[in-house]
């Protein structure tokens, strides 16, 4: 019987012949994001691979002579049991359309699919249960209720700007924080730092994004900050998401963005949601953001001056709440963190 066998991910070559294998055999390019990668070999060949990436499973590979011999299921048991061991219970796949079936058949549910890609779930979870988790956290809307996703790393005055003035839009406002933990600032902060900000705006209630909204399972390329050839597919995934699930069970109407005139990533992100939401009769707005002594106020600003030492610049673009955190230990933790990356520089 064929054994799934655990590569040293700190051996080059090891990670290059996975690289190759998968480029040569199925046209897929590994990255070095993955936690665990296991292969499946014959006299001494790989024929199979797969990772895990955090609750993501990925990179999946199968010698097309070997199709229909189980390996799939050997994989998908090989990163269960892993992920388990991580305390990991929940998880997903990532794939194209055309191995929904496959991935189906082994028991993992479908939570959307289109054109480019589909996201199947697995685990002791779902995004039903999600749903109704958040909806009882919410009264029935009293008239327009709208939304707006942020990340607060840290949380600005630009941020709070936006939300006053999508506030001023709707009847009520949903501040989902996204809610992976690949920021400088961690997510249990940045919601409470959010809700603290916020607490004097009627009709606003924020709550956690959850592993649906902008995560490394449907968006991992947000995170990177990269654009590649997987970017129309986890733009489209993740919108459609917010379009289908968040909107629908949540009674959201409209949709509300900062203008994003840099950063690549973010900008074709809001051209994918304009374009799904607006096809889903959803309301999308584009807002201005707000500027300070001739620049547009951002989180990324905010770090820059705090890696710097400058505490005053930095203070000044941020909302009391967030000043109030730089000065506890967890707070000067992260600006001791960022001043020892940028002397690194």
């Amino acid at each position: 019987m064929l054994q799934a066998e655990k590569i040293n991910l700190k051996s080059r070559r090891s990670t290059t012949e996975v690289k190759n294998w998968l480029a040569q055999e199925v046209n897929l390019n590994y990255g070095l994001d993955a936690d665990t990668t296991f292969v499946i070999r014959s006299g001494g060949k790989i024929i199979a691979t797969a990772s895990r990436s955090g609750s993501v499973f990925k990179y999946f590979g199968v010698d097309s002579a070997h199709q229909g011999e189980n390996i799939t299921s050997t994989l998908l048991g090989a990163l269960m049991d892993d992920a388990f061991q991580q305390g990991i219970y929940h998880y997903f796949i990532f794939t194209s359309p055309e191995n929904r079936v496959l991935f189906e058949s082994a028991g993992f549910h479908l939570v959307i699919q289109n054109e480019y890609a589909c996201l199947l779930e697995g685990g002791v979870s779902s995004i039903d249960e999600f749903m109704a988790g958040l909806k009882a956290q919410l009264s029935t809307p009293r008239g327009t209720r709208g939304a707006i996703v942020m990340n607060l790393n840290p949380m600005t005055k630009g941020h709070l700007y936006l939300i006053e003035d999508a506030r001023q839009k709707v009847d009520e406002l949903i501040v989902f924080i996204v809610e992976e933990d690949a920021s400088v600032f961690p997510f249990s902060q940045r919601l409470t730092i959010a809700k603290e900000a916020t607490k004097h705006l009627s009709g606003v209630t924020v709550l956690p994004g959850g592993p649906y909204m902008i995560s490394q399972a449907t968006f991992p390329t947000y995170f990177l900050k990269k654009t590649d050839e997987n970017l129309a597919a986890y733009t489209a995934t993740d919108a459609g998401i917010f379009a289908n699930y968040y909107a629908k069970n949540l009674e959201i109407s409209d949709r509300f963005v900062g203008e994003e005139p840099l950063d690549p990533v973010t900008a074709a992100y809001n051209e994918a949601l304009a374009k799904v939401l607006r096809t889903e009769g959803i309301g999308f707005h584009i807002l201005p953001r707000l500027a300070y002594k001739g620049s547009v106020i951002s989180a990324s600003r905010v770090r820059a001056h705090l890696a710097k030492g400058e505490m005053k610049e930095a203070l000044d673009l941020v909302p009391h709440a967030t000043a109030t955190y730089l000065t506890t230990d967890q707070g000067q933790e992260i600006i001791a963190q960022l001043r020892e990356e940028e002397d690194k520089l």
